[in-house]
């Protein structure tokens, strides 16, 4: 028997003569675009939305490798001499009997009415009611042959069934049985119903199973998540590469004298390898004789067969890293997380503990994200930091609804690993926030929201995005008296502050290429002490969204350096410029780097990129409750502050707050800039919001409107933070896309801000300084 707490599932490797592959429900029926079509009960945009995402993702890939496992499978049963270390007798006789079973199941009635199907299925809408039946067959016709049920050799096991999960509606357990199966490996649609009901019955029943994440299929990338998290806590998640490798791989195990095939305990001794045994038989000499009169059976893998270890290699390249950092002697690793009003929330542990605990953390190769298992976890931040506190006090507003009594864990990204050169002993990653129970990604995680729209938007509308960005701030120092006073009086573009500050300058950019972080320009602007850091276009968001907090990080070290302080506020002086943070924009097919916002004629817009302009204008007055979001952000815009006042576009019109821009060499439309955004947003949610807005333009076809403006009655923007929070409400896109959750967390701590304004206005400074 196998103790509990013993093993892990992770302990039992797949055994070739005692599994069975699990197809469920791959046929005609529910997996041809025909059939999708016809006969569903769902709303037609959302079975648009459905079909895209099934039929070009979802299905394609799972039909692909399960192609893969059935040939695999039947090959090692038609021909159990090809298993490694066939010589054991025990796996002969249990291949005779069972062992590489393919079983196919479907769906199909047992009269022609469909009387006999069950409650579920007779209440699931027309497809379910109307299944195939004896007077209209089930049919295989549209998918691959190694998909059709095969009667070749020894044939596979095909089950037609009627209900949800085939183990209620068939007698697949009485024959597992009969074959001795123990393991399952289990494939098909739908992810999160037929498989998931699946694997749970055949976990209670005592079956091993293993579920084939890619060789699932699902509706929605959402349903195929669900799926997989709900069938974690039963089965092992591997992908198909992996039960390919463990099945050509696997050792059989040896079997208790007498039966026929394997019982618990030869499953056990699969994964203890048989050391106490072989320990007891070394202290007999009257079994080392017999041995010595034996011919060896055990031999070594052929080279073709060997693969690395992928949990090895994981490991070891964590652990390398973490050395890596050692010997460039950082001491310290910063776990770096957003609020959702834009503080930065750092935990740092010392790199020496990580390197330790290394040592003795297994990986499993089947987690999601296995790169970073051993970072994994490491740190936990209270939800309601995150998502119930304001920009100036660590209080929670009681509007949220939130408490103090649940954590959020962070799960680092490796590719954002950065040595901090103004803080040689630190380096620094970040990472997305997920519950500390379920493992879900936190609502109110800021930067999982943005690479949600990026996956999303590239698997549904097929576009990727070029984004730069134009970073504003002013220097300031500190004379005698304590006051602070601009470091010069220059103005746009002048060489003054480039030769009082070149010191600065210099260590900005070298400090920022120590990053990766190449800066495009950098020139004085139009305030006191302004400057303006242009950074490249990058097609990763998400490492430019990073870039952008990783250089505003670095201009204020720097600056501190140099005995000055670098002020973001997007309104310092009240008669003078303010600071922003312009997003240039452009567009591009998932699959290719060409510009797709430039029209057929130098001056023309293409008709996807006129739709994401509008997309934005549509959005405009919602979107500026998060991309300036303080009291002091509004100071900003108006009449003459370059940044517009009316909702509307302009090529080349630095005074629209949707700037279209022209190529200096080309003369081409090459991408919008959003002016309207300054340094005291969460730049992921800011970011978030304003490509899913485009997104909807283009999702919707949206017309743009001209730039002709009636200036006597222009279509205003909101003149405060309150009344732009108004719209937010209204726009029912950026409520979906933000959840429940995240917009009332968003909605109760910026209007708790606007009341504390008004109470004390001295906080307007410090609200408009979240970056500092």
């Amino acid at each position: 028997m196998i103790k509990p707490g013993t093993f892990a599932r992770s302990d039992f490797k797949l055994i070739p003569s005692v599994t069975a592959l699990l197809i469920i429900d791959v046929q005609d029926h529910l997996s041809s675009t025909a059939s999708f079509a016809h006969g569903d009960d769902h709303d037609d945009e959302e079975d648009d939305s459905n079909s895209a995402y099934f039929f070009t993702t979802s299905l394609p890939r799972a039909i692909q490798n399960m192609v893969k496992l059935a040939k695999t499978m039947r090959s090692l049963r038609e021909n159990p001499s090809t298993r490694r270390g066939n010589n054991s007798s025990a796996d002969t006789r249990a291949t005779t009997t069972g062992g590489c079973e393919v079983i196919v199941t479907y769906l199909q009635s047992q009269t022609p009415d469909c009387r006999d199907i069950s409650l579920d299925y007779k209440l699931s809408g027309p497809k379910l009611c109307n299944i195939p039946n004896p007077a209209n067959i089930a049919t295989f016709s549209t998918l691959p042959q190694e998909l059709h049920p095969s009667s070749i050799g020894r044939g596979d096991i095909i089950l037609p069934k009627t209900s949800c999960s085939v183990f209620q509606s068939t007698n697949l357990q009485y024959i597992l049985n009969n074959l001795n199966i123990r393991q399952l490996v289990v494939c098909g649609q739908l992810t999160d119903q037929c498989v998931m009901s699946a694997v749970r019955d055949a976990a209670d029943l005592g079956f091993l199973v293993t579920v084939v994440e890619d060789a699932c299929a699902a509706l929605s990338l959402e349903d195929h998540t669900r799926g997989i998290l709900g069938m974690k806590g039963f089965a092992r998640i591997m992908s198909c590469e992996q039960v390919l490798d463990e099945l050509v791989s696997s050792q059989p195990p040896t079997a208790t004298s007498g039966q026929d095939g394997v019982d618990d305990k030869g499953l056990q001794n699969a994964v203890d390898s048989g050391s106490k045994d072989r320990a007891a038989v070394t202290e007999d000499k009257s079994c080392q004789k017999e041995l010595k009169s034996k011919a060896p059976s055990l031999t070594v893998c052929s080279p073709s067969s060997w693969r690395p270890n992928g949990a090895s290699q994981i490991t070891g390249a964590v652990e390398a890293l973490l050395n890596a950092l050692l010997y460039s002697q950082v001491e310290f690793l910063r776990f770096a997380s957003f609020d959702i009003v834009n503080n930065m929330r750092v935990k740092a542990i010392p790199v020496r503990n990580l390197v330790q605990s290394s040592k003795v953390v297994e990986i499993s190769p089947f987690e999601e994200q296995p790169i970073t298992s051993i970072l994994n976890r490491r740190v936990c931040i209270s939800k309601a930091t995150i998502a119930a506190s304001t920009s100036y006090s660590d209080d929670i507003v009681p509007e949220t609804g939130l408490d103090t009594k649940d954590v959020l864990v962070l799960e680092p990204d490796i590719s954002s690993l950065r040595i901090l050169p103004y803080s040689p002993k630190s380096a620094i990653i970040f990472g997305t926030l997920h519950d500390h129970r379920s493992g879900d990604l936190s609502p109110f995680c800021t930067r999982g929201l943005l690479a949600r729209v990026v996956e999303t938007t590239q698997e549904k509308i097929g576009v990727g995005f070029v984004i730069g960005v134009e970073i504003e701030f002013c220097l300031i120092k500190f004379n005698g008296e304590g006051t602070a006073i601009p470091i010069d009086e220059s103005l746009f573009a002048v060489s003054t502050s480039l030769n009082d500050q070149e010191m600065f300058i210099s260590e900005l950019c070298d400090y920022l290429q120590k990053q990766g972080i190449q800066i495009e320009t950098v020139h004085s602007e139009s305030a006191p002490g302004q400057i303006e850091v242009v950074l490249p276009c990058e097609s990763n968001v998400i490492k430019l969204a990073d870039n952008i907090v990783l250089t505003r990080e670095t201009i204020k070290e720097c600056a501190k350096r140099q005995g000055m302080r670098a002020v973001f506020s997007p309104k310092p002086y009240n008669d003078k410029a303010g600071s922003g943070m312009h997003l240039h924009i452009s567009l591009r097919y998932s699959h290719s780097t060409a510009n797709i916002f430039c029209g057929a004629s130098a001056d023309a817009i293409s008709d996807m990129g006129q739709s994401f302009i509008e997309g934005i204008l549509f959005h405009l007055k919602a979107l500026l409750s998060l991309t300036t979001p303080t009291t002091k952000s509004f100071s900003r815009i108006g009449k003459g502050c370059w940044t517009g006042y009316a909702v509307g576009w302009k090529i080349e019109e630095k005074e629209s707050p949707l700037r279209v821009c022209m190529d200096l060499r080309s003369r081409r439309i090459t991408n919008v800039e959003m002016k309207m955004v300054d340094n005291t947003c969460n730049v992921y949610l800011a970011l978030a919001s304003i490509l899913w807005a485009g997104i909807d333009g283009i999702d919707r076809n949206m017309v743009l409107r001209s730039t002709r403006q009636d200036e006597s009655n222009p279509d205003l923007l909101p003149g405060s933070l309150g009344d732009s929070l108004d719209c937010l409400v209204q726009d029912e896109v950026l409520c979906n896309l933000l959840g429940v959750e995240l917009l009332r967390s968003y909605l109760a701590v910026k209007r708790n801000e606007i009341k504390a304004v008004k109470n004390h206005k001295n906080l307007e400074g410090i609200l408009s300084e979240i970056s500092r």
